[in-house]
């Protein structure tokens, strides 16, 4: 997983300002550890929809809320994993300011990378017959 998903952070970035950076979150498997935490909480965030919050007013609002929610919670958990990333840490100090490159920011752009990357797979999820939106009672037909 590790390897598959470096592949897609990878051509967000210049890799030669960025290649420190880069292999320090791939040396501690973070891409892969980000990408299962993305499906589990994308599947979680869409099976407390679809089971437990099942609105009958109101859906698509509501759905729309619960993507929201879950882009959220995965930027906060995605910068919560770089930030104890060590190796990254490490990394970030070499960088003076004249490189232009900012570590921080590497950072807050790979989690948003990441939320993107959950709303496009919670938009799978609801879209193909996968069995997470069975799981609701009067709101099957959501998002369509």
């Amino acid at each position: 997983m590790n390897d598959l998903l470096t592949g897609l952070y990878e051509s967000w970035f210049d890799y030669n300002l960025h290649q420190g950076l880069i292999e320090s979150v791939f040396r501690a498997n973070d891409f892969g550890f980000i990408g299962w935490i993305t499906i589990g909480m994308t599947l979680v965030c869409l099976f407390i929809f679809y089971k437990f919050w099942d609105p009958v007013e109101g859906q698509r609002r509501k759905w729309i809320t619960i993507l929201l929610i879950n882009s959220i919670l995965i930027f906060g958990i995605s910068c919560l994993v770089l930030y104890n990333n060590q190796g990254l840490i490490e990394a970030m100090g070499e960088f003076t300011d004249g490189e232009g490159v900012n570590p921080h920011y590497f950072i807050l752009k790979i989690a948003g990378i990441t939320s993107l990357y959950a709303l496009v797979l919670a938009l799978i999820f609801c879209l193909t017959p996968l069995p997470v939106k069975y799981f609701s009672n009067d709101n099957k037909h959501n998002p369509f």
